[in-house]
């Protein structure tokens, strides 16, 4: 199995880009590029020690390696084995590119890539508890799955005896109630996610059917998928393994020095504003960080994106903002420019916003990664100091003021959007538009685009 046309095309960019324009183009600090410096493999003798990617090769082989984890086939390997069989392609581009007589030589070298890096896929059937239902001696089917219920002898036909696993793992699945799901792939692990993230639906989808019934109240319906999956692959039906997940059950840590110190210094930051300060900042504010403690207490991911995008939308909009993602992007380039201060690039911000916006209006669902949440809680969490620091240096004391002052900063407006222009991607252009929009003719600005 190959990897999917989109994948390939993006490949195709980033290696024509390494082949046609970057012996060309030169790093330039000033224009606050990113930029990657990392060692070039053991086996590539030809160039300098390090390779560097700034700017759009920096951006285009980060788009690449999104995709490539994405696909199936690729499943198998670890982030970091991926990471590293990419970076060795970009390095024979840019370090072996006497070796390619054209750029259908480089094509050639990516199907060739795509080719060894894949492993088949395999058909595997996954077996999840279904704690607080007993269907008994019935068959239920719900689309390709079925839920069925699993004495000793049934247990061990499956395939899972009580030497299997641990030694609590044949009773977890003895006498339950369980969904039997198929799922693709080459990494257990990851298809077991998968199987879970299909039963977590079916099991919803359960008990919307049963509420047609007049007899049962809601605390009978509250079902929930057992911690250990049992897995094996259909071909081969001898071969069982299990995975485990902890759930999401609050674990108990004591508050050491460090944490004390990181304790403080946040509150340090933010007392006088969410306790004493002005009526409409400290609404804003203690409204923002409610979000942030309920995207903590929340287990799903897609919810917690939700909750994190309104703690944002509570500091950096208003109602009169249209477009909600682009305000909150550019506000937080604009706030972060102001103070000096790194910032975590635009377009990511205003992709994992997209996703929420995906959500809310109904037409995407289990779309959002860890990474996506560590990266909008980092944001909403600085977005409350850097706002609180700025308003403090600036004086104002309402979020109107605030917004407005951010908005008509000149220097910092100039800078902004002649940065995003140089990023060269389209959500950046896309931010830099809506920017324009709302900053420039405010200000009559004059910008190089």
């Amino acid at each position: 199995m190959d990897v999917s046309k989109k994948t390939v095309e993006s490949l195709n960019k980033l290696c024509g880009a390494l082949y046609l324009e970057y012996p060309k183009d030169s790093y330039k600090p000033e224009a606050k590029q990113s930029i990657m410096s990392r060692i070039k493999p053991n086996d590539i003798k030809e160039g300098s020690d390090y390779v560097e990617l700034y700017g759009k090769y920096h951006w285009l082989y980060r788009q690449v390696l999104s995709l490539l984890r994405k696909e199936l086939s690729l499943e198998f390997l670890k982030d970091r084995e991926l990471d590293e069989e990419l970076w060795h392609l970009t390095c024979e581009i840019i370090l072996l590119r006497p070796s390619f007589s054209n750029f259908n030589a480089v094509k050639k070298r990516i199907r060739q890539f795509t080719f060894d890096i894949v492993k088949p896929i395999i058909e595997y059937e996954v077996l999840i508890p279904i704690l607080y239902i007993d269907v008994r001696d019935k068959i239920i089917q719900i689309g390709d799955s079925i839920i069925k219920s699993f004495d000793e002898t049934k247990l061990i036909e499956w395939g899972i005896t009580k030497e299997s696993g641990s030694p609590y793992t044949f009773q977890r699945f003895l006498n339950k109630s369980c969904f039997i799901i198929r799922e693709k792939g080459n990494n257990e692990h990851l298809a077991c996610n998968r199987a879970r993230e299909k039963a977590y639906f079916l099991m919803k989808l359960l008990q919307v059917a049963l509420t047609s019934s007049r007899v049962l109240h809601d605390v009978e319906l509250l079902y929930k998928l057992g911690s250990e999956v049992a897995i094996r692959e259909v071909n081969q039906p001898d071969n069982v393994g299990f995975d485990w997940i902890r759930g999401f059950t609050p674990i108990r840590r004591e508050i050491d020095d460090k944490l004390e110190s990181d304790v403080n210094s946040f509150f340090e930051k933010v007392s006088s504003t969410i306790f004493d300060g002005d009526p409409d900042l400290k609404k804003s504010f203690r409204t923002a960080i409610t979000w942030i403690g309920r995207s903590v207490e929340e287990e799903d991911l897609d919810i917690k994106i939700i909750y994190l995008s309104t703690a944002l939308e509570s500091i950096l909009t208003s109602r009169s903002d249209d477009k909600k993602g682009e305000t909150i992007a550019y506000r937080m380039l604009l706030l972060n420019t102001y103070l000096e201060d790194s910032f975590v690039h635009p377009s990511r911000v205003l992709y994992i916003y997209e996703l929420r916006s995906e959500i809310v209006h109904g037409s995407k669902l289990a779309v959002s990664t860890m990474d996506d949440y560590l990266t909008m809680r980092h944001i909403a969490r600085a977005t409350i100091e850097n706002a609180i620091l700025a308003i403090k240096k600036m004086g104002v004391n309402r979020k109107s003021d605030f917004h407005n002052l951010l908005d008509k900063n000149e220097k910092a407006v100039e800078l902004v959007l002649n940065w995003l222009r140089e990023q060269g991607d389209s959500r950046s252009n896309t931010i830099g538009d809506y920017m324009e929009k709302k900053c420039v003719k405010k200000l009559n600005v004059v910008h190089c685009s």
